[in-house]
């Protein structure tokens, strides 16, 4: 029998917080990204999810692709932030500035703001 994942906490900007064991939590999320939203635990196995994800590359010198969008499926049991949306905890954060107290975080690759 497998242990079930501990409930994780989310504060949108405003301060409202929902949490992953909340039976509304889809809706909440759906409604705030305007968008529907699935929450899944990731499985671990061999098989399938049938997850696939895709990713544009712009038109830029060095890069495998050029100005497409390609596709491809996602291992079994694993996850990739490739979305825009980053969904970190403050034990992470703490973590983050502990490591870097003079900046800024950001995800890699996203541009810097002013």
């Amino acid at each position: 029998m497998g242990a079930t994942a501990p409930r994780a906490r989310i504060t949108f900007p405003d301060g409202t917080e929902v949490t992953t064991g909340q039976t509304d939590l889809e809706q909440v999320l759906s409604r705030v990204f305007g968008r529907d939203v699935a929450v899944e635990e990731a499985r671990s196995g061999p098989r399938s999810t049938g997850a696939t994800a895709e990713e544009y590359w712009p038109d830029m010198a060095g890069l495998d692709y050029r100005d497409t969008v390609t596709d491809f499926e996602m291992p079994a049991g694993t996850f990739f932030d490739i979305g825009v949306v980053h969904l970190l905890t403050t034990a992470t954060l703490h973590r983050l500035r502990a490591l870097y107290p003079q900046g800024r975080l950001r995800p890699a690759g996203s541009a810097p703001t002013s």
